[in-house]
């Protein structure tokens, strides 16, 4: 049964709207599932996001989801997954080490 989450999207078009439908991915066996809990938006990255202008991102990754600085409980974890365990409390300032937000991830997992 597949699951949904509410989030911040931009489109293509550099609009920014709240879809309540988003599709939450399959956890794969080395990563966590997080609630985050407060999310704030970053003014260069975000921004960057939004005016299409953040460095390695294509219009082919569009829609994305905005807010990566954020406070998060884990609520799910992979098989796989050895240091991180259910209601680990964590903060997440930063993007994926190729610089591009990937959506309903919060953090890359811990092997």
């Amino acid at each position: 049964m597949k699951k949904f989450q509410k989030a911040l999207i931009v489109t293509k078009d550099s609009e920014v709207k709240l879809v309540g439908d988003y599709e939450i991915a399959p956890l794969h066996d080395y990563e966590c599932m997080v609630r985050v809990v407060t999310c704030a938006f970053c003014n260069a990255t975000d921004y960057d996001i939004i005016e299409h202008k953040l460095h390695g991102v294509t219009m082919e990754d569009y829609p994305l989801v905005l807010g990566h600085e954020g406070g998060c409980e884990v609520v799910a974890v992979g098989p796989k997954v050895r240091n991180i365990q259910m209601g680990d409390r964590f903060m997440s300032p930063y993007n994926y080490d190729d610089g591009r937000v990937r959506d309903g991830h919060c953090c890359p997992s811990l092997p």
